[in-house]
């Protein structure tokens, strides 16, 4: 418990009472035989997945969500004796969270605006933005010397960030959303492993530690959506912008513009939940377990995988971008060559002029009215009392005559209709790129056979499906190939930064645990194209290395198993043989 925080013992009167209204955690032993039924709509398929879980969650007591007063904010005219004395409180292991302008650490552009630091007894903040450069260094050099251990939650973000302004790794030894996602890999239908997730459902949290920050983003009109109707998430405007009340969901990647005191008590409470999430959570769910050691020597490992990334991130991968836009145009080249072959194939192009015609024809019926209406000016009384011609009639003939000469004018919804009827006539509709236009070729009109179907129970044209349809299958699985490179050399392209890509990861990534892509580029499924590979070399003197575990599952299933057919191949005293001929076999 954060025994020596203010906060705790001022208000426990009022967090005792607040208790009263929070869920009520269950114990280990409770919990482990309690059924849950969980619903999960996915919107993708269409589909809800329904299924019951068998909940068995270690639970920490009531966690204290720190208050305002829990948080020493360091921020404008501190002295560094008094950053020194503050620094000087916290022992043992700290956590560490930062807030950023921008999210790349590799980008000079991108940077710290202020560090969060929390251990059993203390909760500081240092405002980067309006402290000095010396206060700043002091604390980034105080970090940089602790040895006694620290915790982030992702900390390949965060330390990527500290470690390129410190020079140094720091002594990170637990990562929160790495445990989480460990300790929880089967876990359920929409589950997820952020911070402020885990202040609700493991930390007992009675509020997010982002509402004061959502609600100042919003109230200062950094708003990323709007709805009409109460959303989780979004924040209650009585009248925004003068058209009633409406809900509004803040722009995060603006908040590092908040002031320190509402940035600075957010940065604090996530610092805080972390230290809290593995003193009172995590560590004492594998405490006395079977597994403890190897658990947390499994951890260790990848605490340095995430360094090696970080590593890989800041120093980045050298590519030739000359080379690779030269790629890129060749690959554009042959989409357009493999279209061409697949679409004018003899067995493809009278369902291609069917199909445009399709669209001529659908399009033919949309077409909006062509002349705008003309409203014929009042003719008034041709002669004064007088019997002249009066100016009213004059100026009238003159607009007549004019309307004559101009003649009907076009409206503006036809002349763009008529570009598009235009451009409709020369253009190929059939997009060998839609799954439901190839449904329509393939099994509709070509009488395809269905071999394959999708998760949503749809006819498949996918690259599995490709080769069933014979010779244009091939021909297509060609044009999607490139297609598929493209847009991956592409995004290496919009990501080169002096000529280096800087690669992100999501650690752990995925339900197994296992590193994942990020940031719009994945590079552990990099085409296998040697055009695109060579566009790849080593800086300066380093070269590269290629490694391939061949049979990696086979042995480890062996070595798990014990399996005798198994063991005979792949165990220590197994002959030398050929996995690809075995498999093949």
């Amino acid at each position: 418990m954060f025994g020596g925080y203010k906060g705790y013992f001022n208000s426990k009167k009022k967090l005792d009472n607040k208790r009263k209204y929070q869920r009520g955690r269950l114990s280990y032993q409770d919990s482990a035989n309690k059924i849950i039924s969980n619903k999960f709509f996915n919107p993708t398929t269409g589909m809800t997945i329904s299924h019951d879980m068998r909940l068995a969650v270690v639970s920490p007591t009531h966690s204290y969500m720190p208050q305002k007063e829990d948080v020493t904010i360091v921020s404008y005219n501190y002295s560094i004796g008094f950053v020194k004395t503050i620094l000087s409180k916290l022992n043992g292991i700290i956590a560490v969270d930062i807030e950023t302008r921008g999210t790349q650490a590799h980008n000079p552009d991108c940077i710290i605006v202020g560090i969060g630091i929390a251990s059993d007894t203390e909760i500081i903040y240092f405002d980067f933005a309006t402290n000095g450069l010396e206060v700043n260094q002091l604390v980034l050099n105080f970090l940089a010397s602790y040895n006694e251990g620290m915790v982030g939650h992702n900390v390949f973000f965060d330390g990527a960030f500290l470690q390129r302004d410190s020079g140094k790794w720091l002594d990170w030894r637990y990562d929160t959303y790495g445990l989480y996602k460990q300790l929880a890999t089967e876990g359920y239908a929409g589950q997820k492993w952020g911070l402020k997730d885990a202040q609700i459902q493991l930390l007992n949290y009675d509020m997010k530690g982002d509402v004061e920050l959502d609600e100042w983003l919003v109230h200062n009109g950094y708003i990323s959506d709007i709805k009409l109707n109460k959303t989780d998430g979004y924040v209650y405007v009585k009248d925004h912008e003068g058209k009633g009340e409406r809900w509004c969901r803040a722009r995060k990647s603006e908040m590092w513009r908040a002031p320190a005191e509402i940035l600075g008590y957010y940065c604090g409470v996530d610092a805080a939940s972390t230290y809290q999430l593995l003193t009172e959570c995590f560590l004492p769910s594998i405490k006395n377990e079977p597994y403890e050691e190897s658990f947390l020597e499994y951890h260790s490992l990848f605490m340095d995988n995430v360094r090696l990334h970080v590593d890989q991130q800041l120093s980045g991968i050298t590519i030739d971008k000359q080379m690779l836009e030269e790629h890129h145009t060749y690959l554009l080249e042959n989409i357009s060559k493999h279209y061409d072959n697949f679409i004018n194939h003899p067995e493809i192009r009278p369902y291609a002029t069917e199909y445009n015609q399709i669209v001529i024809d659908e399009l033919k019926q949309k077409e909006p009215i062509k002349y705008k209406k003309v409203k014929w000016p009042k003719e008034p009384a041709k002669l004064k009392k007088d019997g002249s011609v009066s100016k009213a009639w004059i100026k009238y003939q003159e607009k007549i005559n004019l309307l004559n000469e101009q003649g009907p004018q076009l409206t503006a919804h036809w002349i763009s209709w008529s570009e598009k009827m235009k451009k409709a006539k020369v253009t190929e509709h059939l997009n060998s790129n839609s799954s439901q236009q190839m449904q329509w070729l393939f099994y509709e009109k070509l009488g395809y056979e269905v071999l394959i179907r999708t998760e949503s129970d749809q006819p498949s044209t996918g690259a599995s499906a490709l080769p069933g349809f014979g010779e244009v299958g091939q021909l297509l699985k060609k044009q999607k190939d490139d297609v598929k490179e493209e847009g991956y050399v592409k995004a290496c392209l919009e990501n080169l930064i002096d000529g280096r890509l800087h690669p992100q990861f999501r650690m752990p990534g995925t339900l197994t645990c296992r590193l994942a892509g990020s940031g719009g580029i994945n590079l552990q499924q990099i085409p296998k194209s040697r055009r695109y590979l060579e566009c790849w070399y080593p800086i300066n003197d380093k070269v590269w290395i290629d490694f391939d575990f061949s049979a990696l599952e086979q042995v480890v299933m062996a070595e798990l198993s014990k399996d005798e057919s198994l063991y005979s191949l792949y165990g220590p005293g197994a002959k030398a043989n050929d996995v690809y001929l075995f498999n093949a076999a």
